[in-house]
Formats: structure tokens, sequence, C-alpha cells
């Protein structure tokens, strides 16, 4: 006991004397690898790093091989953190512009940097002789786990040699829950309720170390005390994804040599025991208390998906909920990125358990057309019947009767009866059948509705304006910053429950996606829009995404019939109200949202132009709104990663906008100059309006550009 104690205080100790210092170099090489290799972490702070140390050339490979460019990937990081840690200097960061960057995102980059710092910590015990001997907390953890194992793998107060490797897995951070589990089943009589307990205790001291530094790193980062909770949440069969920063761990290790993604292993699974076996449950959920009196800031943070795979985080307060869909980043709109989503197997499901076989039986040859033609034949019959029967009667009741007749009849008779007996039973038949076929689409539904009742009772619609998602009751969606503002509001409801979906492999099968979720709340929220009684969904009068091919800006015919009937409504009310127009145009180059790693997204170009995060980001945003006194006309073009060629511009236009590039974006800044011009042109065109002195904005190259100036030009 008085070892346990003083374990803790130690690492309570090691927290606590990170308050109110900097980081330290290995910390601060850490901490630029990870804002360097999230994509919401590079967008919002990633330029307030600058790395002036030497960085590897890229070889040949490294466009088109997969597995040797992640690991020349992981060589270059380890080359990178080599360099800041031995030489501070080639790292200078802009402390004070990161303390004025979203809360939410500070957060996402201390946890990442607590969790990346655990994982080599954890690392580290396998290479110290003895094992665990020397790391604070790899000793601490080593010891606390070893508190939860079985007797019978014990003598005394160490652990039986034999058992060695088996603990080891079991405290590897990179390796999944599937074969921590296999492992187990190599000690003899382990029931499930132990290994439950055991993860549990694993799980525990994660998020406690988690908790803890990660609070004080976002004290360093926002240099001032701001309150965090946060939690971890994993789904899927526990088979492993891609870890924290799409790293794995090398095979030829000889101690954690799994090639399973880095750090899967310190994220929380909900399980259960069910016929004593250990297993997952198919959704996670927690519930996160909302702040009094202010707006509480949510902000999500995804490690692991598979690409094809979205998962879904829904978001309750009372009966109101908020879908978040996963992707490269999250987005209340399910069709932001490419892949499969809850959604999608719902309406699969939907598809292929009900509507098919409600299909089948409706169709042409189908068991119910079968059965009405089989009724049919039966009543036909059972008339032909009671015909025959009639006509008997009506011979018994002639003075003298034909035996004969009444004979020819009750023949026919039997064969009618006898084909009668085929048609109830064959009728019998059908109806079995169609009726375990009402029974599948009965429980169909039923699990179908179970599954919708998940998204919630009352799901929140919304509309976009420069990247913020306003929902139905005025709570905010940041694209950006990826932070969920949900308002204090009248309703007493102090808290939230987050619940984390993950896409289904199939509809037949229970097997879902592997994927880990980090939330947490802060304070200090500023609302990115003042708008607080949804004024915004009634006053848009156009919101609009213009797409076009790669390196090309010409948009002769922007809208179509409707949207044009709608500007020239709207032209004509802005002559008559005379009131002021605003107009706001930005050519914002490459987007960022979908490029946060803008250099090996221009390399890999060629071969990933036509994904859908290449082909959203080649668009002109449109979106016209309606205020008290006034109108505001907001046009904002985006280029993708590639190196625009610009082939379509002549001499004279070239000589002009030649001079809006700059060293990482080359011409692209140009590109998105000349889109937005276009969008303009058109728009003015149909409306029948010119706005002579409009000016493009280049915030890129803290420059502008008069629209006049480039329709002089022919």
């Amino acid at each position: 006991m008085i070892r346990e104690v003083k374990v803790i205080c130690l690492l309570l100790l090691v927290v606590f004397n990170i308050h109110g210092q900097e980081f330290s170099p290995q910390q601060k090489a850490w901490l630029y690898k990870v804002v360097k290799k999230s994509s919401c972490l590079n967008s919002n702070i990633g330029p307030y790093f600058n790395y002036s140390g030497p960085k590897p050339e890229l070889p040949d490979f490294y466009s088109f091989n997969n597995k040797l460019r992640d690991k020349f990937e992981t060589q270059l990081w380890d080359s990178i953190e080599y360099r800041i840690v031995n030489s501070p200097e080639s790292l200078n960061v802009n402390w004070d512009a990161i303390s004025s960057a979203s809360p939410g995102v500070l957060a996402e980059a201390a946890v990442k940097l607590t969790l990346w710092e655990l994982y080599c910590e954890i690392k580290s015990g396998y290479q110290e002789n003895p094992q665990f001997s020397i790391n604070t907390t790899a000793r601490y953890i080593y010891d606390e786990m070893f508190k939860s194992l079985p007797a019978v793998v014990k003598s005394g107060t160490t652990l039986k040699s034999k058992y060695q490797p088996i603990f080891l897995d079991l405290l590897n951070p990179s390796l999944n829950f599937i074969k921590k589990k296999e492992a187990f089943t190599k000690i003899n009589k382990v029931d499930a309720a132990t290994q439950k307990r055991f993860f549990e205790k694993w799980y525990r001291i994660v998020n406690q170390i988690v908790e803890e530094r990660s609070e004080a790193y976002f004290n360093i980062l926002c240099k001032k005390k701001i309150f965090l909770s946060g939690a971890l949440l994993a789904v899927g069969e526990g088979s492993g994804s891609s870890g924290l920063l799409h790293e794995y761990e090398d095979v030829e290790d000889d101690n954690t040599g799994t090639g399973t993604g880095k750090g899967i292993g310190l994220f929380t699974y909900k399980m259960s025991v069910k016929k004593n076996e250990l297993e997952l449950e198919s959704t996670t959920e927690t519930e996160i208390p909302l702040l009094q009196d202010q707006p509480t800031l949510l902000h999500l943070s995804l490690w692991g998906m598979d690409g094809l795979k979205k998962p879904l985080v829904v978001i309750e307060r009372g009966n109101k909920s908020y879908l978040l869909f996963g992707g490269d980043e999250f987005s209340p709109d399910r069709n932001w990125s490419k892949g499969t989503s809850y959604f999608d197997f719902l309406e699969e499901y939907q598809e292929r358990k009900i509507d098919q076989i409600v299909n089948d039986l409706n169709k042409e040859g189908g068991l119910l057309s079968v059965y009405e033609r089989e009724s049919d034949n039966r009543n036909k019959i059972q008339a032909q019947i009671d015909k025959l029967n009639l006509e008997i009667d009506s011979i018994n009741k002639l003075k003298e009767p034909s035996e004969l007749a009444i004979q020819q009849r009750k023949n026919r008779n039997e064969v009618n009866l006898s084909n009668l007996e085929v048609k109830e039973n064959r009728l019998s038949s059908l109806q079995k059948k169609i009726s375990i076929e009402y029974q599948k689409i009965d429980k169909a539904e039923k699990e179908l509705e179970q599954k919708k009742d998940l998204l919630g009772e009352n799901i929140q619609q919304w509309v976009l304006e420069d990247s913020i998602f306003t929902f139905d009751d005025g709570n905010m969606f940041n694209m950006k910053t990826q932070d969920l503002i949900i308002k204090d509001d009248s309703s007493n409801i102090d808290k939230v429950n987050v619940r984390l979906l993950a896409a289904n492999y199939s509809i037949y099968s229970d097997k879902k996606d592997e994927v880990q979720l980090y939330i947490n709340i802060t304070e200090g929220v500023e609302l990115p829009l003042e708008k607080t009684n949804n004024i915004l969904i009634q006053d848009t009068i156009l919101s609009k995404k213009i797409y076009f091919n790669s390196d090309e800006f010409s948009c002769e015919n922007c809208f179509n019939q409707q949207e044009k009937l709608k500007l020239q409504k709207f032209a004509k009310e802005v002559i008559e109200d005379k009131k002021e127009v605003n107009l706001s145009l930005t050519a914002a180059s490459i987007d960022t949202l979908n490029h946060s790693n803008i250099a090996q997204d221009k390399v890999n170009y060629q071969s990933k132009k036509e994904l859908d995060r290449y082909i959203n980001s080649r668009r002109v945003e449109l979106t016209i709104v309606a205020q008290n006194q006034s109108y505001t006309i907001t046009i904002k073009g985006f280029t993708d990663a590639g190196n625009t060629k610009l082939s379509k511009v002549n001499s004279e236009l070239w000589s002009v906008v030649k001079e809006y590039r700059n060293k990482e974006q080359s011409l692209n800044p140009a590109l998105s100059i000349l889109r937005v011009k276009s969008v303009l042109s058109n728009l003015e065109s149909v409306m029948g309006i010119e706005f002579s002195e409009a000016k493009i904005q280049v915030p890129i190259l803290q420059k502008e550009i008069k629209v006049q100036q480039l329709k002089e030009i022919k």
C-alpha cells in the first residue's frame, strides 16, 4: 500500500509541475507532430508552428506505394522529432496566436498530446531493463494492472515467468481488444467477469491520466484556466484501426511488433458478459453535463475510421438531437464526405428487409398474386360443387328422379371435392409462406424503428452559411473548428447524451467498423454568428454551391431557371426597397477543410483528384441573405490542392493574375479569383445589376483585386 501511494503521488507531481511552465522540447516535438498530422488542428493552429530544420526528400515511391509511404512518413517524423529535441530552436511556436484559437481545438491538441505521450511512455517500458522499471507512469500502470490479474498467474507478489509474455500483451497500447481477449485464453480458468474487471481497470487508469494531464496541457495552450471535461469512446468489434495518427507499429519490433495502429488500445469500449463470454456493445454513449448560465462548446475528434465507413455521433438534449456524420471531419451534412453512413445503412435496411419483401409479395407471380389466383380457382371449384348439389336437389324433387343423372353429378363432385382439397392445401401452404414473409416484415420494421430511435426523437435540421451550420433551435456547428455550440436556454435541461454509432459492414451482419472518438466540453465560447432566434432560415434568399472541373473557372450558366426567377425577384426588391447591398467576395484558394496536408495532397493529385474531397474543393459558395436594413451577398471561391496551370487564360489576363500566387499554393489563389469573378458576372447578368466597385479579397496573400480590372480584359 505504501508503494501504491508513493507512485500515485509521483504521477500527480508530474502533472502538477507542468502548470505554469512551458512544454519540454520533447513535448513540443510531439505537439508539432500531433498538430501537423491532424486535419482540424493543422487547419486551425498549424500555421503557428514554424519548423526550420531539415526534412528528408520525398522518394520516388512516395505517391503510389502506400506501405512504403507509411514507413517513410514514420521515419520522417522520427527524424523531425529528433531534430527538435536536440535543437529546440528549430521549432518556433507562436503561443499567443495559439491561445486565441477555439478552446475545443486546443482541448483536442492537449488530449492528443497526452495520448501520444502516454503511448510513448508505456512503450518505453518494454525497452527498459528490467522491463517497466524506470519510467514512472509505465511502472505505475504495470503495478496497478498486476493487481487485477487472476491469482493463478502470480507467485506471491511477483508474476510467474511463463505468464510474463501474456501480461506484456495485455499492457501493449497498440494491441487490439480481440488480441488482448485471446491472450486471456492462454490462462486457465479465467472467466469473462474477471476479464471485464481487468479491462475496466485499464480504462479507468488511462482515463485518469488523460484527464489530469490534458487539463494541464490545455491550460498551458489557453494561457489561462478554462473548464474542460471529456471522454474517450470506442465502438466496433475490437479488431483495431489506423490509430491515433495513422501510424502503425513496426512488425519487426521484438516487443510490440503487432503491425497495428499505434495507441489503439487506449480507448474505452462498453462491454457486457453474455453466457460467460465477454462481448463489446454495438453502440456506446455517455452523458455530459452542460455549463450553466453560458454557452457550452462541445468539440469532437475522430480517430481510426475506415475511409469508406462514416460513423455517426448523435447528441441529444431533451427531445432534440443533433446528428454529426464522421469523415475527414464531422459535418451535419451526410453528403459532405464520401462513404457509407448509418443513414445509408437504415435506407438499405428498409429497402432490402422490408420494401423488397413487400415488392416480391405483390409482384406478378409473387405469393399474393399466386394466392389470389389459387383462391379464385378454389372459388370456381366450390361454385361448381354448389351448382351440382343444387342440380341433384332439383332432380330429387322430380316425380321420377334419374338415378343415373344424380350419380353422374355425384361423380363429378367427387372430382371437384378432390380438386378442392388440393386447392385448400395449396392455399394453406401459401398462407403459411405469406405469414412467414409478413412476420419477417414485422420483425424488420420493429428492428428498424429501434435503430431509428437511436437517432433521437426530434432531429434538428440546419442551414449552412460560411462553414457554420445553424440548427432549427439556433445552436451551431462550426466546420472549421469542429465545435458544436449549445446555447444556454430556459429548458432547464442540464446535460446532453452523446451516442457513437459505427457503420455496419452489412445489413445482414452485426459486424461494425472500428472507430474511436474523443469528445470534450469547454467554456469560453464566443458565438460565431449573432443570430439568436433562427432568422437565418427565413431570411436566406439563396444558398448554392457551384462546382468546377479541375483547372477551370468559367461559369456561363451557373443558375437553373427556378434560381434565375428567384434572383430576378430579388433584384426587383433591391431596386424598389433601395436597401444597401453588402458584397463580400473572397478568393480562399486551396480549401483547407478538405486538404489539411496540402503538400501531401499535391503529390497525390493525379491518383486522387477524382475523390470526393478533391471534387468538393473545386467550388464557389454563394449566399444571399436579407437583413433588417440591408442585403448581404457572399461569394467565396475555393480550389483543390493540385497546382493549377491556368491553361485557359489568355496573355492579357495572365499578366494580371500571375501576381496572385505564392510558394505553397502556386497559382491557386489566382484560380479562385477567376472562379469568384465568373460567378459574380453571371449573377450580375441574371439580376441586371452591376456591382462596379466590387473587390475580391485574397486572404492568403493579404491582397485584393478590383473586379472591374478583370472585366476590362477581353
